[in-house]
């Protein structure tokens, strides 16, 4: 079922209330304050559908959208290879779908607000003030403990100078720094750890598929007739590949050895 907590008694308008959101949100799904080992199963555990598209080129500027609906979809681009990118944006549009429903978003507001709950749910204040002093003290920055905490929240380095610079961890000129340090390193747009933090995939489509195969002997195709819609079609919006897939026709009548017309 999706279901949200509800936040009444709280003002997204204020940057503490946000916070204090966060900190509810983890509560009430109980996360406690370490690192969420998988923001896209968290999503549909939520009862949110999570689509991965790749086939709108590299060159879109849309990382990822929300659709509130009664069964709410996010559409997350995957052509951005970043699975700390990923997670951002997931928990960027989750704050989407908890905070402005009705609303109309794309504002510098309401990206604002889904910003700093994105770093707050996943970077919480208690574990900035307890960690980053580790990361950077006496006007140093210590590249390897960044380099270990990234791998351990998975959340992007320049994500996280910039959510210590939120909770005054970090004035203005030394997160300017440790961006430009980035930038020299050629970490500006890809981080070196990146190509080491798997990519989380979608996964309740895929079940549900299966199960339907498994249990029901309703197939991909048969749905693709109903929904009057190619298998192609259907391949490119789930970016699923039907050839290899268990829960087609096709698949179940090669593995007992019939041919499918």
């Amino acid at each position: 079922n999706f279901d949200l907590p509800k936040l009444d008694g709280f003002d997204i308008d204020k940057p503490l209330d946000i916070e204090r959101i966060a900190e509810h949100c983890r509560k009430e799904w109980d996360l406690g304050l370490g690192p969420i080992s998988n923001m896209t199963r968290l999503c549909e555990n939520l009862g949110i559908v999570v689509i991965s598209y790749d086939h709108h080129g590299e060159n879109s500027d849309i990382d990822a959208l929300s659709v509130t609906l009664k069964r709410p979809i996010i559409v997350r681009s995957s052509s951005k290879q970043s699975a700390c990118r990923l997670r951002f944006d997931l928990a960027h549009e989750l704050a989407h779908l908890l905070f402005h429903d009705g609303i109309i978003t794309g504002c510098r507001k309401t990206e604002s607000q889904a910003n700093h709950f994105a770093g707050a749910f996943l970077l919480p204040r208690a574990i900035m003030i307890k960690y980053f002093p580790s990361i950077f003290s006496n006007g140093r920055f210590r590249w390897d403990n960044m380099s270990e905490f990234k791998k351990q929240f998975r959340v992007s380095k320049a994500a996280t100078l910039y959510r210590a610079k939120q909770l005054s961890l970090l004035t203005e000129s030394q997160y300017r720094t440790g961006i430009i340090s980035l930038k020299n390193k050629g970490e500006s747009k890809q981080e070196d750890e990146d190509s080491f933090i798997e990519l989380e995939k979608p996964e309740l489509l895929e079940s549900c598929f299966t199960y339907l195969a498994e249990k029901e002997k309703i197939y991909v195709e048969k749905l693709c007739d109903d929904l009057y819609v190619k298998p192609v079609f259907l391949e490119h919006l789930l970016s699923i590949d039907l050839n290899q897939s268990i829960y087609t026709r096709k698949y179940k009548a090669e593995k007992l050895g019939l041919k499918v017309s």
